[in-house]
């Protein structure tokens, strides 16, 4: 079935302060993802998206340059990845083979915004012998070629410092509270909403959405009780969400597992309407199966990753990060402070 799912964009132009930067900005994207480097570029009120050339070969490797010169230019590339099973890691190689032929241009320097990055939540090592992949893809990057990173709201956040001890280059991560708090005033009147950490692990950045919004004690956290064999036997909700609307805020949605485990919880105490939020929408299957079964009133993701028709759903709303990542690709561009970008807020 063939949905039309709304994006939520804005279409306001970011005034770029000219003569901070005596390099030339130029922006590149992967070969079948351009849409979100081409509404940056429209943001940023730039020409186009600069042109690279993309060859595969009869047994899948890839050739990849830049068609036009970057000597001296501050480069951007803008990887817009499909976190899908057969296309995340096409998608990886790709960067990392145009990334090593942006950098082989002699460009001033090379700039990686990575909305989603992927291997974020093999984090640590859960086990013997098993390796902490998220550093590694960060290696990865920097080897090829990558002076700085950006990326939205990290499964770490501790993960960001790994560049700069490791490999004296820098790595941004962008949160999204204040895009997504907008969505929220926009939707729902938020006297009468409940924000609902799915886990332990998310409460603090949800008690700071809530104080965001101004209800910072409207909040409630789901605990979840595991079996012998470690799957999730039950979830108790801590806090009062009785006759309240809930909006369940998570950094991403996989397989929509647990919050499909959330939603029964909250409606056995008394919740009315169930939202989801989340910055990165996955939507690995069975999630469709999953958001399908219960009848949440509306699931919000940005455009993180491509979330593609066969992704989509009746409910859902993708809310662009394009202008957010403007701005900030400008303040990087421009050596203005990107954290207080992100204190001031982005509008």
């Amino acid at each position: 079935m063939c949905y039309d799912v709304p994006v939520l964009f804005t279409k306001n132009k970011i005034k770029m302060i000219k003569n901070l930067n005596p390099y030339p900005i130029k922006i590149f994207s992967l070969r079948r993802n351009k849409a979100l480097a081409e509404s940056i570029v429209g943001h940023l009120d730039l020409d186009r998206v600069s042109k690279s050339m993309f060859v595969e070969h009869p047994d899948g490797e890839i050739l990849t340059h830049q068609e036009e010169t970057v000597r001296d230019c501050d480069v951007f590339l803008v990887a817009h990845i499909d976190a899908s099973k057969g296309r995340l890691n096409d998608d990886l190689i790709e960067m990392l083979a145009l990334l090593y032929a942006l950098k082989s241009g002699e460009p001033h320097r090379v700039n990686l915004v990575l909305p989603y990055f992927p291997y974020a939540r093999q984090d640590r090592e859960s086990k013997f012998r098993e390796p902490i992949l998220a550093a590694w893809m960060i290696h990865q990057i920097i080897s090829s070629g990558a002076d700085h990173i950006t990326t939205l709201k990290i499964h770490n956040p501790s993960i960001a410092g790994i560049p700069k001890i490791a490999e004296g280059k820098y790595m941004k991560n962008i949160d999204t509270a204040e895009l997504l708090a907008e969505i929220i005033k926009e939707n729902i009147d938020v006297k009468n909403v409940c924000f609902v950490s799915p886990d332990a692990g998310a409460a603090k950045d949800v008690v700071r959405f809530a104080e965001r919004l101004g209800v910072p004690s409207q909040v409630a956290i789901a605990h979840k009780e595991r079996g012998k064999d470690n799957a999730v036997a039950k979830i108790n909700v801590m806090g009062d969400v009785s006759g309240m609307d809930c909006v369940i805020v998570d950094d991403m949605v996989d397989t929509a597992g647990t919050v499909t485990k959330v939603f029964d919880a909250l409606k056995e105490r008394g919740a009315r309407d169930v939202y989801v939020m989340c910055t990165h929408g996955i939507f690995s299957p069975p999630a469709l199966e999953n958001i399908s079964s219960r009848p949440f009133k509306k699931v919000w993701s940005t455009d993180s990753c491509i979330i593609g028709a066969g992704k989509q759903f009746e409910n859902l709303q993708i809310v662009s990060a394009s202008e957010l990542l403007a701005r900030v690709i400008g303040n990087i561009h421009n050596g203005i402070s990107v954290t207080e970008l992100m204190k001031n807020g982005f509008h």
